[in-house]
């Protein structure tokens, strides 16, 4: 069953919580293009475990279902079993707000065919987009009709070697346009991520994926692009302190009040996190993978 508005949480709602060493937001917002449907927005950041002022890392057992522990224990290192486990926490709680009276630990979060995260819980018909960097992670949780790819990365990487070869030769030269500014190249390469995602590919197949266009600053420092050979589908992004953040939706949703009062939340949420120190993009350090 899906929720519908009646459902939902009021689109405006919104819930900010620290819970041990975990900062936990959660926001919904109405979808243009669905009528009476709702998405939610989730936040996460797990502080940095070696800061001399944190407290001890939250406890797994408390968010994740058997499998997903399973994949946590794997990890080798406590930063990418923070990032995992901060994927989760943020996906987990948009989920809890979107549908009423059902707990985060209520969710299960697996990988599909192409390791896109999909969705086990008290409520069909939902689906999900997340991820996560140096700890903190941003997710979405929506109505399966609706389309949605997020990712998230830090503005200072040195990305851009990587991300020109993986861009069109336009998109390069829009980024070249303004040298010295890396927020061009993590502009673009969020937004590619972010697409992958939403075709629930990720970049396994980096040559299917359409190129943006028409990059423009809107008056309250946010990015917009369009997609491809067509105007169904938009990116949304914010580069907010050492963050940049981008979102693909339906064109019907990316001017609308609800996805740009969305869009700056995230942008504050992140700002109010300092990051910690990351690894280039491309490295065994970055984590916006497609795997759930």
């Amino acid at each position: 069953m899906r929720p519908t508005a009646g459902q939902a949480h009021s689109p405006r709602a919104a819930f900010s919580v620290r819970i041990n060493a975990v900062n936990v937001a959660t926001r919904t917002f109405a979808l243009h293009e669905l009528a009476s449907a709702h998405a939610a927005a989730g936040f996460c950041r797990i502080h940095d475990p070696d800061a001399t002022d944190a407290p001890q890392s939250p406890d797994p057992r408390v968010w994740l279902k058997e499998g997903e522990l399973e994949r946590h224990a794997r990890f080798r290192v406590q930063h990418a079993r923070d990032d995992f486990l901060a994927g989760r926490i943020a996906t987990k709680s948009a989920l809890a707000a979107i549908v009423p009276h059902t707990q985060p630990h209520a969710w299960e979060i697996v990988g599909g065919i192409w390791r896109q995260p999909c969705v086990r819980g008290p409520s069909a018909g939902l689906a999900v987009t997340l991820a996560h960097a140096d700890g903190a992670a941003v997710a979405v949780a929506h109505d399966d009709r609706w389309t949605c790819g997020i990712d998230l990365e830090r503005t200072t990487r040195d990305a851009a070697d990587v991300v020109r070869t993986q861009v069109s030769p336009a998109e390069s030269a829009w980024a070249e346009a303004a040298p010295g500014d890396a927020s061009r190249w993590m502009l673009l390469w969020t937004a590619r991520e972010a697409i992958g995602k939403a075709a629930r590919t990720g970049l396994l197949f980096p040559e299917t994926l359409p190129a943006t266009r028409d990059w423009r600053q809107e008056p309250n420092g946010s990015w917009r692009a369009a997609l491809g050979d067509s105007d169904l589908l938009s990116i949304v992004a914010v580069c907010s302190g050492e963050w940049t953040l981008s979102l693909l939706v339906p064109s019907a949703d990316a001017g609308s009040s609800p996805m740009r009062e969305t869009l700056q939340w995230f942008a504050d949420r992140l700002r109010e996190t300092p990051p910690v120190v990351s690894a280039p993009v491309g490295s065994s350090r970055c984590a916006t993978a497609v795997a759930p």
